[in-house]
């Protein structure tokens, strides 16, 4: 054999054996270098470490991890959450709502967050308070506020100094703590002017007297007064336009700028605005072309960025509400039916998750504070009633559980479930109905009837 013939059988051999010998080293490297890449977790904080809400309040955890090489970083997202009181606690794991608790009964539950074999525990408290006071308006014969007590049959009794003249009320909404009112007031011009007003309420009697705290003029629609989970930002529908305003510790108003709503670059008419109860995201309803706009809102200052539209066949969908824990939206179409939304934790997006027959013309909608059911009054098929469903906890469905007549036969126009979750409040044009809700299947059952003077707006 020639020299020429032996070298060409030996070299590739020793090609072989070097590229497995470098294939070698670097898994040896690779693997070495693994174990000083990913520092083990040894403990984690949660903040608050104590904290406590209402029934269907919601409180945002957060989880700070640190690590055996000394360094630290948030982990909320990483973490697995868990509540001991899952009937009295929802705390939630999905992606974009990490360590997101809502109260949806009453008691006391230890929130954990855990990764393997290192945890930390805090406690949610959740209260179920006796409502202070109901603010109705218009009260008897024009732009007043009456001032309610709830009783223990849910009648509501005027307080001393109820009602309390206002120059023209178009819109009312009360921070849960009840210390502020706020108003959306017509004045009393040939153009209409509305400005929004901040009254102080007295804690002890739910009163409240001019002059306003803040005043904040002029805009020729104001209404449809919506104020953050935080409490730091009222927005506000008017002149195809949403309006964000700051709120002050001391309830004083002051104008952060205003947000068009267009559809295909022309602009919208709003119908209703709601936003989840985490603060990140705002949805309105739209008539001209029909639709439901995202907004995201900026977390410093609570402007809003269109996220983009989801089209609504045939009419305007005329009322929005989200559950408690800000997973589903619900829009009710004069087309008798409900539709309902899946809510992205993280984008805000919304997938559809069903079409939901009603018996009729479904006009106005409550959520219960549990989040167990859904109300809807039902209207224009000449049978005026409220309809009662379940929701289901895994997929937002509904299934309905309940159906009651109004009691004089008008159209429902108001839907209001008090605080505690133990009364609805029906206003149907002949007067306000007032129905008891069963605590275990959420099924109602008139307990009387009072005349309220046909408000227009009620509020807890």
């Amino acid at each position: 054999m020639s020299y020429r013939a032996a070298f060409s059988g030996l070299y590739p051999r020793i090609i072989s054996y070097l590229l497995l010998a470098a294939l070698l080293s670097l898994s040896l490297g690779c693997g070495s270098g693994s174990h000083s890449s990913s520092p083990s977790l040894t403990s984690i904080q949660i903040s608050p470490s104590t904290a406590a809400v209402r029934l269907g309040g919601s409180q945002q955890y957060t989880a700070m991890g640190t690590f055996k090489d000394g360094s630290s970083q948030d982990v909320t997202s990483t973490v697995s959450w868990s509540s001991s009181q899952p009937s009295a606690v929802f705390i939630n794991n999905q992606n974009g709502r990490n360590g997101f608790a809502t109260g949806i009964g009453t008691g006391t539950s230890t929130i954990t967050a855990s990764q393997a074999n290192v945890q930390a525990s805090a406690t949610l408290t959740v209260s179920n308070p006796t409502p202070r006071f109901a603010y109705v308006s218009p009260a008897q014969h024009g732009p007043e506020i009456g001032i309610y007590t709830e009783g223990a049959d849910g009648l509501l009794t005027p307080v001393t100094g109820s009602p309390i003249q206002l120059t023209g009320l178009n819109d009312m909404t009360i921070d849960p703590g009840g210390k502020f009112l706020f108003t959306a007031e017509r004045a009393p011009s040939f153009v209409p002017q509305v400005s929004l007003k901040t009254y102080a309420v007295d804690h002890t009697s739910g009163t409240f007297s001019p002059p306003a705290l803040s005043s904040l003029c002029c805009n020729n629609g104001f209404y449809d007064l919506l104020l953050s989970p935080s409490e730091q930002i009222l927005h506000v529908v008017g002149n195809q336009a949403i309006s964000t305003i700051s709120v002050d510790p001391a309830a004083k108003l002051a104008l952060v700028g205003s947000t068009p709503v267009l559809v295909s670059s022309a602009p919208a008419d709003v119908t209703h605005i709601v936003a989840e109860p985490g603060g990140k995201f705002l949805y309105a309803g739209i008539s001209s072309s029909p639709n439901l706009a995202i907004f995201a809102i900026d977390s410093s200052n609570g402007m809003l960025t269109e996220q983009g539209t989801v089209p609504i066949s045939g009419q305007a969908a005329d009322h929005l509400v989200l559950d408690p824990t800000g997973q589903f939206l619900y829009l009710t179409h004069p087309d008798a039916f409900l539709l309902a939304y899946l809510v992205n934790g993280t984008t805000g997006t919304l997938t559809s998750i069903a079409t939901i027959p009603t018996r009729g013309s479904p006009a106005v909608e409550a959520v219960h504070p549990t989040g167990k059911w859904l109300y809807v009054g039902i209207c224009c098929n000449g049978h005026p009633s409220v309809s009662g469903f379940s929701i289901d906890p895994a997929t937002g469905n509904l299934s309905e559980v309940t159906n009651v007549a109004t009691a004089n036969g008008g159209e429902p126009t108001i839907l209001v479930v008090e605080p505690t979750g133990r009364f609805l409040y029906v206003e149907e044009n002949l007067g306000t109905d007032i129905f008891t809700i069963d605590p275990k299947s959420g099924a109602l059952t008139l307990v009387i009837r009072q005349d309220l003077f046909t408000p227009s707006y009620f509020t807890f």
